[in-house]
């Protein structure tokens, strides 16, 4: 990683069953929100190697191969951008890991619901 390539905070899901995530209606991925225990990780990425503090842990993103694209719009539907990632993958014979890792390219705070842009990346075996 580039010193900056990366600036926004991250977040990376675990123990994602992609198969089960995708195939959810959107009454379903709303029911999860609320009572889903979701597995993530947040952080920020730096170019040095930090030291930890009581709850806050230094880790690395593991290296390896992606699938990778960027969701324009809305957090809210980024569960589109999901499923067209896990259809590309079954189409191109690739084995996904159960984890996923997104970035915003540009600050939801300053731009227009529209203009918000997150990058999303799902490992490959």
């Amino acid at each position: 990683m580039k010193e900056s390539e990366y600036s926004m905070p991250y977040a990376r899901y675990i123990n994602v069953n992609w198969e089960k995530q995708v195939n959810r209606s959107t009454i379903g991925n709303i029911i999860d929100i609320f009572t889903k225990k979701w597995h993530f990780f947040t952080g920020v990425p730096t170019v040095v190697k930090l030291e930890g503090k009581g709850r806050l842990t230094p880790s690395a993103i593991r290296k390896r191969k992606y699938i990778k694209t960027i969701h324009y719009g809305p957090y809210q539907k980024i569960g589109d951008t999901y499923k067209k990632m896990f259809i590309f993958s079954q189409e191109n014979n690739l084995k996904l890991e159960n984890e996923s890792i997104e970035y915003y390219t540009n600050d939801p705070s300053k731009v227009e619901k529209a203009n918000i842009q997150t990058e999303v990346l799902i490992g490959i075996k």
